[in-house]
């Protein structure tokens, strides 16, 4: 095979380059691209499908925003040259790369090679080197043809002779393929079991001693690590294995190393002079990763008898990408009851192989490993590349080194667990079953629990799921249904931290009142039926709106009732008909003014009832369109305003004549174009000079409690069109009203901030401030089972995010006894308890209800806090 050359950057772009564009000057741009063609651009590029070895490029979001503005307001000629500098990064050597962790349609969209071109062409770019970005469609096992935003790159070297290296480009290898190739590059041939492969972390080496042929490379290594190949002699000893503080040490002579240590620790007392000098020259923080060396290769998973570190606090160093997966884990690590669980080896008892659902006891297995290693004692962080491998392997989402939410992977770790832990080795069916009018909502709950239980029994469900009421209420008939349900996070919203704005609304009646412009102070999230509502109660009645704004072209760009009003530019002016009827069951029909080279007049909006035929549209624009927009656009001076009917009539027919109408079906209703042999006669009114009227929404509050947001969530709400109920008493599916209460509490409560918000139209975090209780939060108040115990919890454990959507990092806090230890990657530290100051940073909180500690024979687990 073909090395790659040195001069290719980690983001695929060469760094040779002719004289011009090493000067970093940009190319001009040879001809201005008309508005029609730079609209097919636009439209190519979101219909374009990917193929295999095609070239796309990468073009910065915040420029192509640029691009959208300008379009929209039709001046192309302010079109500034293509700018990635925002997603571009300058590396020590002058070439640049991409920046890390970018999010498609969030920090930059891709565009295929003709569509790039036309733009270049048109445009320029400020800097070819920094600003062309070229990226391949390759096509990968797990998601199909994909473009390869960053090539998977692998640095290989041979440890003996590291002049002896290579650069190998992965594309779907298995850890076999891989092995394959750089031992064939590397000109080595040898029987496999004198091969030993090592991950390089600056001085120190990880041993990939459990990998397996098949395992999938994307799941194993993040961007461009260095692997040494080590090659042993035929006695058995490797490069890497002698290669340590003390020449030569073997396996045999470290443990001999580390008893001795161990026998004077023991020999003497632990306040003595001999133990003091130990700790401050041999067990100092400074050398544990050189003594590190000294038994790299023991394969003893015992429990420490005398650890170096405080069990627990234990730091797991980032494969690229992987914080989200070190918050998740520090937090359920920190849980004593389950992590007692898997250090006392009781999960092998109830291993479930045979479970379809989960992954044959693998991860089960490979989690028992990593808490035995992190509660070891024995290491102050460590690399969970098998358990990173193992997940990836079963969640093809989690497979490569991209930023996940750390939410989802705690979902999927529970879930995982409980599978393969589930002592139900067959599950019985279960019929469910329409509880008897009558029947006490406490056996409801209680049957519900105990069918749920019949299926699902692990130590998943004995300490982290808790039971929901769910409330279903008919708005025709009243009909009520009550459902209980299991779950295992309280995943509840966080208010946004709202700004209030003003935008501007011009309501056009039609026509029987004269037009008005209302100011309005909205927030982000007031939606276009919140904005209607504001104007109807402004006037005192309720009326029927169709919102809608107006691009450069004159035409109509509507929205949707739930849409947010503010995701539209805030500088645009809204327009909104005054409709006859509601648009829900009903057909809109919107009559455009053509003239010769937009639309002449305002778009105008009509409702027409349900199933209306062509002919009938067209009738009513003949006999109720053209008489409006005579009455209202037409210029004032060609009026001639006669009283006489007759008169009016033959009026009415000599405007006919001159307008011809055209009527056609689309998505939004019935459009009718009316063109006009002479649209002079036409005025382009647009709300100039209308009364002004003002109207805003409430301040919003800024900083919120846990219990708040616990409140949102059990807060009454109606069903949404999609999510509508079927009620067996009206035989429909409406749109009932929800309300979700919180029945049984679990002994460890996760609570989930919903702090990444979805919807159509916008992609946000939400960084509202919020209150964390630490210790004695009460919850028995908010329950609506009247006989629950008393429930008052601690919080044990916290996942932290900083940062936007889409990026920013995971950290986690964790009480381990009576101490609480922050944990950032590999590094784990002392920290003051998270709660207090209300913060926008918490993102999940793990609570522990008060109950009798767990005492492991070693010790205390809770309770643990040597340092």
């Amino acid at each position: 095979m073909t090395v790659p050359s040195n001069n290719v950057s980690s983001n695929g772009q060469s760094e040779d380059m002719d004289i011009d564009q090493q000067n970093g000057n940009p190319a001009k741009k040879q001809k201005l691209i008309s508005k029609e063609d730079l609209e097919k651009v636009m439209d190519d590029i979101e219909k374009r499908s990917l193929n295999v070895d095609e070239k796309w490029y990468l073009i910065s979001l915040k420029w192509w925003r640029k691009v959208e503005k300008v379009l929209e307001d039709g001046f192309i000629e302010d079109i500034t040259s293509i700018d990635n500098s925002n997603i571009s990064r300058k590396g020590i050597s002058g070439a640049f790369y991409l920046a890390p962790s970018l999010v498609e349609k969030m920090d930059f969209i891709p565009v295929p090679e003709s569509s790039f071109e036309i733009l270049k062409d048109s445009f320029g770019v400020e800097d070819e080197k920094r600003d062309i970005i070229e990226r391949v469609v390759i096509k990968d096992k797990l998601r199909g043809n994909t473009l390869e935003i960053y090539p998977k790159i692998v640095h290989v070297v041979l440890a003996r002779d590291r002049s002896k290296n290579l650069t190998l480009h992965l594309r779907n290898d298995t850890v076999g393929s891989l092995r394959e190739r750089a031992l064939k590059e590397l000109g080595v041939d040898v029987p496999l079991n004198r091969i030993r492969f090592f991950v390089e972390h600056g001085d120190r080496m990880e041993w990939l001693k459990d990998i397996k042929d098949d395992d999938d490379v994307s799941t194993l290594f993040s961007s461009e690590p260095t692997i040494a190949v080590d090659v042993l002699d035929e006695d058995g000893r490797g490069f890497v294995s002698t290669k340590s503080t003390i020449d030569s040490a073997t396996p045999l002579l470290a443990r001999m190393y580390r008893l001795s240590i161990n026998f004077f620790l023991w020999l003497f007392p632990e306040q003595s002079f001999i133990s003091f000098l130990i700790h401050k020259f041999i067990y100092t923080p400074n050398n544990a990763r050189t003594l590190s060396y000294l038994y790299r290769y023991e394969n003893d998973d015992s429990w420490s008898s005398t650890p170096r570190y405080t069990r627990g606090v234990c730091g797991l160093s980032n494969l690229g990408n992987t914080c989200f997966m070190a918050s998740a884990v520090q937090c359920l690590s920190n849980v004593p009851e389950i992590t007692e669980y898997f250090l006392t080896d009781q999960y092998l008892t109830d291993l479930n192989v045979s479970n379809p659902l989960g992954t044959e006891g693998h991860l089960a297995k490979v989690y028992g490993h990593l808490m035995k290693d992190m509660w070891s004692g024995r290491q102050d962080s460590i690399v969970p590349r098998n358990f990173k491998s193992v997940i990836g392997k079963f969640a093809p989402r989690f497979s490569g080194y991209a930023q996940q939410d750390s939410q989802e992977l705690l979902a999927f770790l529970l879930d995982g667990l409980h599978e393969d832990l589930n002592r139900i080795k067959e599950k019985p069916y279960v019929e469910e079953r329409d509880p008897p009018e009558g029947m006490p909502q406490k056996e409801i709950a209680e049957e519900a629990w105990t069918n749920y239980k019949k299926r699902n029994d692990s130590i998943i469900v004995d300490k982290v799921h808790g039971q929901l009421r769910s409330t279903l209420v008919c708005p025709q008939c009243s009909k009520i249904s009550i459902k209980f349900d299991p779950f295992c996070f309280l995943s509840v919203p966080v208010p946004a931290k709202e700004h209030i704005f003003r935008m501007k609304f011009v309501v056009l009646f039609n026509p029987t009142k004269k037009w008005a412009k209302f100011s309005l102070g909205i927030t982000r999230s007031t939606t276009v039926a919140d904005a209607a509502a504001l104007i109807s109660e402004s006037l005192g009645e309720k009326i029927e709106l169709v919102m809608f704004t107006v691009d450069v072209g004159g035409k109509a760009r509507l929205y949707e009732s739930s849409q947010p009003i503010a995701e539209r530019s805030k500088y645009e002016t809204i327009y909104a008909w005054q409709v006859k009827l509601p648009v829900k069951g009903n057909e809109l029909v919107i009559a455009n003014t053509v003239g010769e080279h937009r639309l002449k007049t305002l778009p105008i909006m009509f409702t027409i009832p349900g199933g209306s035929s062509e002919e009938s549209v067209k009738e009513f624009a003949d006999h109720e369109v053209i008489p409006f927009v005579k009455d209202v656009f037409m210029k004032k001076s060609l009026i001639k305003g006669s009283d006489d009917e007759a008169e009016k009539e033959e009026e009415m027919e000599e405007i006919n004549e001159k307008c011809e109408t055209e009527v056609k079906k689309s998505n939004e209703g019935w459009i009718a174009n009316l063109s006009f042999e002479d649209t002079s006669i036409l005025e382009d009114l647009r709300g100039s000079g209308l009364i002004e009227r003002e109207k805003s929404v409430p301040e919003p509050k800024q900083d919120v409690a846990l219990i708040d947001c616990i409140n949102l969530f059990t807060r009454e709400e109606q069903l949404s069109e999609q999510d509508s109920w079927y009620c067996p008493n009206c035989k429909e599916h409406v749109r009932a009203m929800k309300k979700l209460d919180i029945w049984k509490l679990p002994q460890i409560l996760i609570v989930h901030l919903k702090r990444f918000q979805y919807s159509r139209w916008s992609r946000e975090k939400i960084d509202t401030a919020v209150a964390i209780p630490g210790k004695d939060f009460h919850l028995r108040d908010i329950l609506a089972n009247d006989s629950h115990e008393d429930t008052i919890y601690d919080l044990i454990a916290i996942s932290h995010h900083m940062g936007g959507l889409g990026g920013g990092h995971y950290t986690a806090g964790a009480r381990n006894g009576d101490t609480w230890y922050y944990f950032n990657d590999a590094h784990a530290s002392k920290a003051s308890p998270p709660y207090g100051s209300p913060s926008s940073s918490p993102y999940m909180l793990v609570y522990r209800r008060r109950d009798s500690p767990i005492v492991h024979e070693d010790g205390n687990l809770e309770m643990e806090t040597e340092d």
